[in-house]
């Protein structure tokens, strides 16, 4: 698995797109404080020729003013921890729990 690691990164072949069509909307209140944080669109992509999407950061996720996401409409693998997919790519497990 190293040399194929090895491989899609010397080519470029692993292609990672940073934001596009995203928009970030901060809502204050009347006193200043952040009421509301919102990220809207395509936030992030990576792509392996042949296997398409490894890791999707793409919806409408609102934050409240302590940083708790309290909506969330799309993928976000980030949030959800789903990178089986993009650990593999790299030949990994993913991170584990430390104690």
């Amino acid at each position: 698995m190293a040399q194929s690691r090895s491989r899609l990164l010397r080519t470029g072949e692993l292609s990672g797109h940073p934001p596009q069509n995203y928009v970030y909307i901060v809502a204050y209140n009347a006193d200043g404080t952040i009421d509301t944080q919102s990220n809207n669109g395509i936030f992030l992509h990576i792509t392996v020729p042949r296997q398409g999407n490894v890791f999707v950061q793409v919806g409408r996720f609102v934050l409240d003013g302590d940083s708790n996401l309290i909506f969330q409409v799309g993928p976000d693998q980030d949030f959800t921890g789903d990178n089986a997919e993009f650990c593999a790519v790299f030949g990994s497990e993913g991170p584990t729990a430390s104690g």
